[in-house]
């Protein structure tokens, strides 16, 4: 395996543990309770939500899929552009707050509305910042630290 692939699968193994411990967290702490449908309810993304409530650990399996593929692609895709787009090269802290964000945005507006679950996002300032902070230190950030470390950027503008 190539030092890029390695990186790269190994970042987004990393960036989906952490996010999926994250959703599992923050469940925890508004119901008081692990969810034992929350892989079931990402599978609902491909298979519509009656089915993969329904559909057991089958299900879960499909919605953990589902959840590494759509990690792999963020993680994938920042290291494609991330020697491309200099501003990319900024501040890896403050790139990776941002990067979580645009992931963040993409699924909420694109990608869950089109997906079998049809959600209508519903906006809420005060609760996506805090969202948005814990979701860039267990995503955004990892991704970018490691891109970062793998192109050798200072992330002080410069790209050795």
């Amino acid at each position: 395996m190539n030092r890029f692939t390695k990186t790269v699968l190994l970042t987004g193994l990393f960036a989906g543990t952490t996010d999926l411990l994250y959703a599992y967290t923050l469940q925890y702490l508004k119901t008081g309770q692990l969810s034992e449908k929350l892989l079931n309810y990402i599978a609902g993304g491909v298979l519509g939500l009656k089915t993969s409530m329904a559909g057991g650990n089958w299900a879960a399996f499909v919605g953990l899929i589902c959840h590494y593929s759509v990690a792999m692609i963020f993680t994938i895709l920042f290291f494609l552009v991330f020697p491309k787009i200099k501003i990319l090269h900024f501040n890896k802290y403050l790139v990776g707050m941002l990067y979580a964000v645009f992931a963040d945005s993409v699924m909420t507006w694109i990608v869950v509305p089109l997906s079998a679950i049809h959600s209508t996002p519903e906006f809420s300032l005060s609760r996506s910042y805090i969202y948005w902070i814990f979701f860039g230190m267990v995503f955004g950030i990892p991704i970018v630290y490691n891109a970062y470390r793998y192109y050798g950027s200072t992330g002080e503008g410069s790209h050795r």
